[in-house]
């Protein structure tokens, strides 16, 4: 008995890949931009699995996070 493929309906779910590239040129948040806080942040770690087209900056926006400097 054959099964049917199932296909994604258009405008399905996304890639991480296109999501990364697509927060990448969203100007919602200014890349390096620093935030006041009235208390130190906890730390936090998140697993991200790197796919084909992921940036720096993409991943960073996904987070919600900014380049630590020193």
């Amino acid at each position: 008995m054959a099964e049917a493929l199932r296909q994604e309906p258009p405008g399905g779910p996304e890639s991480e890949a296109e999501l990364s590239q697509r927060l990448a040129r969203t100007k919602a948040r200014s890349y390096g931009s620093t935030a006041s806080v009235a208390a130190p942040l906890a730390e936090r770690y998140v697993e991200h699995r790197l796919s084909a087209g992921d940036t720096l900056q993409g991943i960073a926006l996904k987070y919600g996070v900014t380049r630590g400097g020193g």
